[in-house]
């Protein structure tokens, strides 16, 4: 249109809409422009001499700079999360019970005991025991029959058996349990190259769940595992997640991590603010960081709601 006012700017590139860079393109021109939603959008790696827009795309959440909209969950429940202190946070699906706690550590890569006394941490060779009273700490390396532990990546406390599990990342993957009341590692099974980035135990339903590593290609599958550490079921979810594809930019950096707590059919999925680099320091030196986005999966229905995201 001839009328039209054209203006040169630099933004971000962005050949997808569901990406960090998009969100970042919209944020630009809201801050330049006021625009918090654009009309139609056209995505190719490398740019062609012509692009060709006769009418505006329909209206979705991902054209705009809101995103997709959290809804209220249906089964509501509260949950542990843990302050630099390793304190209990309350929390819910729709956020911190209270609003101060927004920033806590992440729990992937330590457990605590149920009654709190105890803190299990993932190291380079198997785990480390703290007192939380008298801070008297205890390293236990795997023994030497056992596989290496090529990259630890998350840890979770068994509390029916009273076992610490945790899996590695990498090669062939393996999932070893430790006795915490005998002091000993129980046995290690093969996770047959299954990237587990994270793991969590629900007692309600006496089995674990894992996050795979999602590399970019929308897949995001949720593991189901017995208390004995046997492959129960798997399901592909991440294309569910609404908003999470969002939050990164998938040709250049890792998805981040998703970390679950789960009570029976009710399972809250989350993640964390902040670029990769400061979610890894954050996680490696047990720093606080803010939940970025919280989902509820209702397994008696097989749905997935956004049910908190950060300002």
């Amino acid at each position: 249109i001839d009328s039209s006012q054209v203006f040169p700017v630099e933004l971000p590139y962005s050949y997808e809409l569901e990406n960090k860079n998009f969100v970042e393109t919209v944020e630009q021109l809201d801050r330049w422009f006021g625009v918090e939603r654009v009309d139609a959008f056209r995505g190719h790696y490398s740019l062609p001499s012509r692009i060709k827009v006769s009418q505006i795309d329909p209206l979705h959440p991902a054209l705009t700079l809101a995103g997709y909209p959290v809804r209220e969950p249906v089964n509501n429940f509260e949950f542990d999360l843990y302050d630099e202190n390793y304190e209990p946070v309350k929390w819910t699906l729709t956020g911190a019970n209270n609003p101060s706690d927004r920033s806590t550590i992440s729990p992937t890569g330590i457990a605590v005991s149920p009654d709190g006394t105890e803190i299990y941490e993932l190291t380079d060779t198997g785990i480390k025991i703290t007192n939380k009273k008298s801070g008297k700490q205890k390293e236990y390396k795997l023994p030497r029959k056992f596989p290496e532990l090529s990259w630890g990546t998350d840890i979770a406390y068994d509390s029916k058996r009273d076992l610490v599990s945790l899996v590695s990342f990498g090669a062939e993957g393996y999932f070893y349990r430790f006795d915490v009341n005998k002091r000993r590692w129980l046995d290690v099974r093969s996770t047959n190259n299954i990237d587990i980035q994270s793991l969590t135990y629900d007692r309600i339903s006496d089995r674990y769940l894992a996050l795979v590593e999602d590399y970019g290609q929308g897949e995001g599958e949720l593991l189901f595992i017995s208390g004995d550490g046997e492959l129960l079921s798997r399901e592909t979810i991440g294309d569910r997640l609404k908003g999470f594809y969002r939050q990164y930019d998938r040709d250049n950096y890792p998805a981040p991590v998703v970390e679950i707590v789960a009570k029976g059919n009710n399972i809250a999925l989350m993640t964390r603010s902040g670029k990769p680099w400061e979610r890894d320091i954050a996680r490696s030196h047990r720093l606080g960081s803010p939940i970025h986005s919280i989902w509820h999966y209702k397994l008696d229905s097989k749905t997935i709601q956004l049910t908190y995201k950060s300002n």
